[in-house]
């Protein structure tokens, strides 16, 4: 058996079982049948562990009220929680060891007549992505907490710890039994920039740990986005851009925005040649329209607006635009983006990119690593740019894809950040990282080619 004492946020392990208790009296003294609902395994990368277990099971990421944040698959869940290291010398956290865990739990639950079901763990939906890790929880599911109190009173057992919502039961120095009420609700809340982490009530994303915001109702159609061009005083190029995002269905002005990193609107300027690139944050006004004071040269650009309408999804709208004053060719045939160097300086700060590829419409892996361009030290004093470690743009050659994406993982000051972007199609792409140090905005771009 794996070496025991180390603290959690339970104490011991914890196997949380739901009840489903028939019709008739709480005293009826007949077996009660329990189904399997959770299971908690303690990781030391949480976020990693979370998006590795989804990947085998196809389910979807999701964060458990009162539980924790994990992937469901099958009305089952894997909940993960940090463990501070990894495995130790001579620990087995394989699959035996998973369904010794379990065996326990039932043994127990089975000698005060509550039955298990399925009577293995290797028959739960989420057996194969559990990783051999320390399992902290198992779990099930009750609709009624009180009857399943008064049973196990009736066997002699009182729980160590009783709240509203849970019942738990120390059954041997490292290994604990909760029983909790019902937690099956309906999805209301899910995170802007992945839509596949839901959940019951309002948290954070497991993933970019950003708020969770109300699930809308679906609307038909993309937004549409207007955009108006102020000419600068010498009528070339511009000095402002006004930006009316619309509804689909009613082309009425949109009002309403979620706060997503810190600003209701993104704003990226690409021009055409790839060659002119700015993030900037319009101000919503009253009519809740956008304006920003900008010095746009004369030529062609695409704007890029990345925003979640409260009533609609997530959207990225691209508007291509030409400014006063540009007479040269519209939309002239582009050069092809060649794969550039790995490792830029931009302001004294070294950026190297490794990409790891698994093939198109699968997630890559991005990891940029920062070290100081004078000493080759590793940077570990980067700040949070608008509530993320980095932000990070990626666009093909003709810019008919963007991509906005944010690290994986908790805020982290370096040496290391990582990205988990969704490539659709093979080719070349240009992005652009960018970064705060010492209070200042650092933008690196790459040219990376996929296959």
């Amino acid at each position: 058996m794996p070496r025991t004492g180390r603290t959690s946020t339970v104490s011991a392990a914890v196997v949380c079982v739901v009840l489903m208790l028939g019709a008739g009296p709480r005293t009826n003294a007949r077996a009660i049948a329990c189904r399997f609902h959770h299971v908690h395994v303690r990781v030391p990368d949480p976020a990693a562990a979370i998006n590795t277990a989804n990947a085998k099971l196809q389910g979807a990421r999701t964060l458990l009220r009162g539980h924790g944040a994990g992937v469901r698959t099958g009305g089952q869940y894997v909940i993960f929680d940090r463990e501070s290291s990894e495995p130790g010398v001579g620990e087995d956290f394989t699959p035996s060891y998973q369904q010794s865990r379990y065996l326990e739990a039932s043994r127990w639950l089975e000698a005060r007549g509550v039955s298990i079901e399925p009577a293995a763990f290797s028959g739960t939906a989420i057996a194969g992505g559990v990783p051999a890790f320390r399992i902290d929880a198992i779990a099930f599911s009750v609709t009624d907490l009180e009857a399943a109190a008064d049973w196990l009173q009736s066997k002699g057992e009182a729980p160590a710890i009783k709240t509203d919502d849970t019942l738990r039961f120390q059954v041997s120095p490292d290994l604990a039994v909760e029983i909790i009420r019902e937690t099956d609700r309906p999805d209301a809340f899910w995170c802007p920039m992945h839509l596949d982490v839901r959940s019951s009530s309002a948290g954070t994303c497991p993933i970019c740990g950003m708020d969770l915001v109300p699930i809308p109702p679906p609307k038909i159609g993309s937004y549409r986005l207007d955009v108006a061009i102020t000419p600068a005083r010498n009528k070339n190029g511009g000095s402002r851009i006004r930006l009316t995002v619309r509804e689909p269905e009613t082309n009425a002005p949109v009002t309403a925005f979620a706060t997503v990193h810190e600003r209701p609107l993104h704003l990226f300027i690409v021009s055409r040649d790839l060659s002119h690139f700015a993030h900037e944050h319009p101000a919503q006004k009253a009519d809740g329209s956008f304006e920003l004071e900008y010095n746009l040269p004369a030529g062609e650009y695409v704007l890029i607006a990345d925003f979640v309408p409260l009533a609609g999804t997530p959207q990225i709208v691209q508007r291509a635009v030409v400014t006063p004053g540009y007479d040269g060719p519209l939309f002239p045939q582009l050069s092809a983006l060649t794969a550039g160097p790995r490792e830029q300086v931009v302001n004294g700060l070294r950026v190297r990119l490794d990409v790891t590829s698994s093939g198109i419409l699968k997630p890559a892996r991005f990891r940029f690593g920062f070290s100081d361009a004078r000493t080759n030290a590793p940077v570990t004093d980067l700040e949070p740019y608008l509530g993320a470690s980095a932000h990070l743009l990626i666009v093909n050659d003709d810019l008919s894809v963007a991509i906005h994406v944010h690290p994986e993982g908790a805020l982290t000051p370096g040496p290391e950040i990582g990205f988990e972007p969704l490539l659709p199609t093979a080719g070349a792409y240009k992005l652009w990282i960018q970064v705060q140090r010492a209070g200042t905005v650092i933008t690196v771009p790459f040219v990376i080619e996929t296959t």
